[in-house]
């Protein structure tokens, strides 16, 4: 049997995200990684979720806000598992599937796309820590993905925004970027339908088009409805 050989389109992808996971293999704490291991430990030991500050001096018992269990506890598993090398690891997998997506997301030359990838790493590394930010800056660029695949390539994956919107709120504050980016695609979709509504009796237009933007806006609310419900828990 012949051995399959790589094309050059993928060897760039392979490169590309290679690259990518090499910038963000460094030492990646910051002085809020502490306290994020701080808490995690804390709901290991106890086996809850924090509900009130157990470790400032002026706020002690005060109403704890922070929504990132869901992160901080397999960060602190994986810090005492393997230590601050463990969370720069778990850092550079973070940032490198962010970038896979953000990979299949644009369109264009193999070469052109591994140009703006990499300058988009170079740009976003100074945020590169390990803090559940991180999962802000990968699922914008899942919801990106599937948001851009339904606009160009038709293929529904609405379905999955729900779930991430509940992951993403229960990790980080950051989850309102997921209904600015749902916002802005309901609002091309109503011009897209206002477009459509003013052309119909012209010779390029016809009502089914017209009827198939309204189904369009019709599953984004509902699917924006959802995505809200999945917030509240």
């Amino acid at each position: 049997m012949k051995a399959k050989t790589l094309d050059s389109k993928h060897l760039v992808f392979i490169v590309a995200i290679l690259g990518v996971f090499a910038m963000s293999s460094r030492i990646s704490t910051d002085s809020d990684t502490w306290w994020h291991l701080r808490a995690g430990q804390w709901m290991l030991e106890h086996n809850e979720i924090l509900q009130t500050d157990q470790f400032s001096y002026t706020r002690l018992w005060e109403e704890w806000k922070y929504p990132g269990w869901i992160i901080q506890i397999p960060m602190y598993m994986v810090y005492n598992l393997l230590g601050p090398g463990g969370l720069n690891i778990l850092t550079a997998i973070v940032v490198t599937k962010t970038f896979i997506f953000i990979w299949y997301t644009l369109d264009g030359e193999p070469f052109v796309k591994a140009f703006v990838l990499i300058l988009a790493a170079a740009t976003s590394a100074i945020y590169w820590a390990a803090r559940p930010y991180l999962v802000t800056f990968l699922f914008s660029a899942i919801v990106f993905w599937i948001l851009e695949g339904y606009r160009w390539r038709r293929k529904n994956r609405l379905y999955w925004l729900p779930l991430i919107m509940l992951l993403w709120a229960n990790s980080h504050g950051g989850f309102i970027i997921g209904f600015l980016m749902w916002g802005g695609y309901l609002f091309w979709l109503f011009v897209n339908l206002t477009r459509k509504m003013i052309s119909i009796g012209q010779v390029n237009s016809s009502k089914s088009e017209f009827q198939d933007s309204k189904k369009q806006i019709i599953l984004f609310l509902v699917i924006g409805l959802f995505m809200l419900l999945a917030v509240c828990i």
